[in-house]
């Protein structure tokens, strides 16, 4: 399945046949040039689209089917158990691409709201709010910028390092750039009291989790109350 569309140096090098200069990417990569792109092509490797067939016919009718159940079967905390469900499903979802990469994902959801919480409570907000954005840049910066750094040193110094390259996790721009915009509110006291479920759907929820867009939480989170 194609997961890499692009016309980086890289990957115009490989595709125009000089895989010999980068011989840690040719094993695992096919390579295509159509349209003026190098396009790559990991064996083993999926993506779960909107479109796909496993969305429409497998996953949607399920959540679907979960929802409607829950009506008819739950009378107290109705609203809880939905968006519990909700949350897990847009887990499943995330995590249909690579399952180790849920640890990330509920890594970066966990720090952001324990430290939303130390923001809105804790005297010294401005250190905690400056220390939650520069951990969740860190965090983006390693996965999208460390093989470009890399590769630019490698062509400076002529020397191929032995290193795997670091694959970008699918939609971490929009849950982080949506989690800093929370932290800043939650800095300006805009922000309520959210439960850490209500939170986790909030960033996890999967109709926008990988394709956008990044979302408001005063748009999103009292529709779950």
């Amino acid at each position: 399945e194609i997961i890499a569309v692009g016309s980086s140096l890289k990957l115009c090098m490989i595709a125009e046949g000089k895989a010999d200069a980068y011989p840690r990417y040719a094993p695992t990569m096919e390579w295509d040039t159509g349209a003026g792109h190098a396009i790559a092509k990991y064996a083993g490797f999926s993506v779960k689209q909107y479109n796909s067939f496993e969305f429409i016919f497998i996953f949607l009718p399920i959540t679907i089917t979960l929802y409607c159940l829950i009506f008819f079967l739950f009378k107290k905390n109705l609203s809880s158990i939905i968006i519990f469900v909700l949350a897990l499903m847009s887990m499943i979802f995330y995590g249909y691409w690579d399952v180790k990469y849920i640890f990330l994902i509920l890594f970066s959801i966990i720090f952001n709201f324990f430290i939303s919480k130390y923001i809105t409570k804790d005297t010294k907000k401005g250190f905690y709010l400056f220390f939650g954005i520069f951990i969740n840049l860190l965090l983006l910066s390693y996965f999208k910028y460390f093989n470009f750094i890399i590769f630019n040193i490698e062509n400076l110094i002529s020397y191929n390092f032995s290193f795997n390259e670091v694959v970008l996790p699918l939609a971490i721009s929009f849950f982080t750039f949506q989690q800093i915009a929370f932290l800043v509110d939650c800095y300006r006291g805009f922000t309520k009291k959210y439960t850490f479920i209500n939170y986790l759907l909030f960033v996890t929820f999967f109709p926008q989790l990988i394709a956008g867009p990044i979302v408001h939480h005063s748009k999103v989170m009292p529709q779950f109350e």
